[in-house]
C-alpha cells in the first residue's frame, strides 16, 4: 500500500533539483534558462529548449539561438520579465545572456531564494504525508486494513518522510555551498 507514496516523495526531491538548476550561483549554465516558459505557436507555456538552443559562450555568458528569429524579441522579453539578474543583447545570431559577477548582497539574495525553495519541496512532502495518512485512515474506517496495519503503513510514510526531507536537506546544502563558493 506504501509503495504509491515512495514515487510520490521521489518527485518533490526531484522537483527541487529541477528547480534549483536555474538558481543561478555565479557561473553561466545553460540549465538556468530550462523553467523558462515564451509564448510560441499560439501556446502560452512553451519551453525556451522547444524554440531554441541554449548553449555555453564563456564562463558567464549563454548563447541562446532560435530557430525561428521571430520569436527573438519574445524571448529576450521573457528573459527580462523572469527576475533573474540576466543582461541581455540581442545580435544577429540570437541573444547573449550574460550572468553578472556575483557580490556578498547577490549571495544572500540568491541563497534566500534557495531557502524558499527548499522550504516549497518540504512543504509539498507534509502535504503528501497528510494526503497518505488520510488515504490510510479511510481504508481502515473501510475495513480494508487492521489498525496495526494501519499503524505500520503510518510508520513506513513517515519512514519515507524522513528520507525525503534528508534528501531535500542535502541538495540545499550543496546548493548553498556553491552559492557561497563561487
Amino acid at each position: 500500500m506504501t509503495s504509491q507514496f515512495n514515487s510520490e516523495f521521489a518527485s518533490a526531491v526531484e522537483w527541487l533539483r529541477v528547480e534549483y538548476k536555474s538558481v543561478q550561483a555565479g557561473q553561466a549554465n545553460p540549465a538556468m534558462l530550462d523553467t523558462l516558459r515564451i509564448e510560441a505557436y499560439g501556446n502560452p507555456n512553451t519551453s525556451l529548449t522547444e524554440v531554441a538552443s541554449v548553449t555555453l559562450e564563456d564562463p558567464r555568458t549563454l548563447r541562446v539561438s532560435p530557430w525561428d528569429k521571430d520569436h527573438t524579441k519574445t524571448i529576450e522579453t521573457a528573459i527580462r520579465e523572469a527576475g533573474m539578474p540576466f543582461s541581455v543583447v540581442t545580435d544577429s545570431a540570437g541573444l547573449r545572456v550574460i550572468v553578472p559577477q556575483m557580490t556578498e548582497e547577490t549571495r544572500k539574495k540568491i541563497l534566500k531564494h534557495a531557502k524558499e525553495l527548499h522550504e516549497e519541496a518540504r512543504v509539498r512532502v507534509r502535504k503528501m504525508r497528510q494526503e497518505a495518512n488520510d488515504t490510510i485512515d479511510k481504508a481502515e474506517k473501510a475495513k480494508e486494513v487492521t489498525e496495526d496495519d494501519s499503524r505500520r503503513y503510518k510508520g513506513e510514510i513517515q519512514k519515507m518522510v524522513d528520507d525525503a526531507n534528508h534528501a531535500l536537506d542535502v541538495i540545499y546544502g550543496q546548493k548553498e555551498e556553491s552559492i557561497m563558493t563561487i
